[in-house]
């Protein structure tokens, strides 16, 4: 009933709820995707007993914690965004009139990868969902690999939901991306509060893990996206705001050294650099392949 669009949706009966969300066999049987959702523990315990997850906060001096979980995907989502918003601090922020609070975990990348781990784990594999915290990453891993089709290279182009009734049920409650680029989403959430990007490497065909760097703020570099991005009326798009990050970090680079870098191919880094130089972000010394990049002076 709180998202928008889908008001009337809300005022059906439970079967018609199950029907319009597609949980419900031809013989009008429930399907797993309804004791999922919406189950009671009884049911839940008989019919998916690997559905289980464990938050734990490893952190020295935090709000310590190791707690074990059972319940229906969408109140499982819900108390762990609630232990999440606890441990979330701010850094305040001001860029010209704009006052900003950059959070130690954005709302995009916290809420996404949790509800990514719930939507997409596969629930034949035994083990918990894990959500950890320790003094420097959030950390949420799952048992059993990517859904078919999709890897740690090609995640950024590829959206292939393991079951889609999960992840449209989750999208009608808001608590997923609707467009189905929920790790875009918070590879930019990342880059936008100066952070580095979510990191899948640790990643292989029984385990997906998705490690969320919380290590200090680039407040420069994040002041300076702010007020280019206010000047322009126009937000950067993800892979410029890859570009611009990968040559903060790196001081210079070229075309060559920025595809290999950010695994991108190079015709695409080449023309959003082209693209960043005409903005005024970066600027460019040199010509043909040697030809490098670096942050426009004013950044500095």
């Amino acid at each position: 009933a709180a998202t928008s669009g889908q008001e009337s949706m809300a005022k059906l009966s439970d079967t018609d709820i199950c029907k319009a969300l597609g949980l419900l066999h031809h013989d009008g049987s429930l399907g797993l995707g309804a004791i999922l959702l919406f189950g009671r523990d009884a049911a839940l315990d008989r019919w998916v007993p690997t559905a289980e997850f464990l938050f734990q906060d490893l952190r020295e001096g935090g709000l310590h914690a190791n707690l074990r979980l059972r319940g229906p995907l969408l109140r499982i989502a819900e108390e762990i965004a609630a232990l999440l918003d606890l441990r979330n601090t701010t850094t305040e922020l001001t860029a010209g009139i704009h006052r900003v609070d950059i959070d130690l975990m954005p709302e995009r990348t916290r809420r996404e990868a949790v509800a990514n781990a719930l939507v997409h784990r596969d629930y034949a594999e035994l083990g918990p969902t894990t959500i950890r915290l320790t003094d420097t990453q959030f950390v949420v891993s799952n048992p059993g690999g990517f859904p078919p089709g999709i890897t740690v290279e090609n995640m950024l182009e590829q959206s292939r939901p393991r079951s889609p009734i999960l992840a449209d049920a989750f999208r009608r409650v808001g608590l997923v991306e609707r467009k189905g680029k929920g790790i875009n989403e918070m590879f930019e959430a990342q880059l936008r509060a100066g952070r580095e990007v979510p990191d899948y490497t640790a990643s292989n065909p029984e385990l997906v893990s998705v490690a969320v760097p919380l290590g200090s703020v680039d407040l420069d570099l994040v002041r300076f996206l702010l007020t280019f991005e206010d000047s322009r009326q126009r937000p950067l798009a993800l892979d410029e705001l890859r570009l611009v990050h990968e040559l903060k970090a790196a001081g210079s680079a070229t075309n060559g050294e920025l595809a290999e870098a950010l695994a991108l191919p190079s015709g695409a880094v080449r023309t959003t650099s082209t693209r960043l130089v005409e903005m005024g972000v970066i600027e460019a010394r040199g010509s043909g392949r040697n030809r490098r990049f670096h942050l426009t002076a004013r950044f500095y």
